[in-house]
């Protein structure tokens, strides 16, 4: 695939995200989708399933989470690109009840792409920065 293929297919998996499509997913994960990032549970890190776990964990949290990439670097085989996610922290998330806060989260990632599918991602996401913007662990 060429660099605007791997461009446009980081568009389509936030699209599908900030419109709930998560049943189709699998247009742009592949069914062996491996996800790093040290901060998640080994169960959502392993494949599609595991992936919209990830997903549906940060929508409970964030029902009104919108997804706007902020800058995007790609090539045959990579994409790199930097997110920003918008929402109203209205459910539980990762065992904080809901503030009623609004937060910005910023994350970085880098993906491999193989066969027009996102096979794996390294994803590193500003969770100090989220959970200081819901007024949740301040001294």
């Amino acid at each position: 695939m060429s660099a605007e293929d791997n461009k446009a297919l980081i568009k389509r998996y936030v699209d599908l995200v900030n419109k709930r499509q998560f049943d189709q997913l699998d247009s742009v994960l592949a069914s062996n989708y491996s996800h790093h990032d040290p901060a998640l549970p080994p169960e959502m890190q392993k494949g599609i399933e595991g992936h919209k776990l990830l997903v549906g964990m940060f929508v409970g949290g964030f029902p009104d989470l919108t997804g706007t990439i902020e800058g995007v670097i790609a090539d045959e085989s990579q994409v790199c690109a930097r997110f920003s996610w918008k929402g109203t922290h209205s459910g539980e998330l990762m065992g904080v009840a809901a503030t009623g806060k609004t937060a910005t989260i910023n994350d970085m990632g880098m993906y491999r792409v193989e066969n027009g599918r996102i096979v794996e991602g390294w994803v590193i996401f500003d969770a100090m920065g989220m959970m200081q913007q819901l007024g949740v662990g301040q001294g």
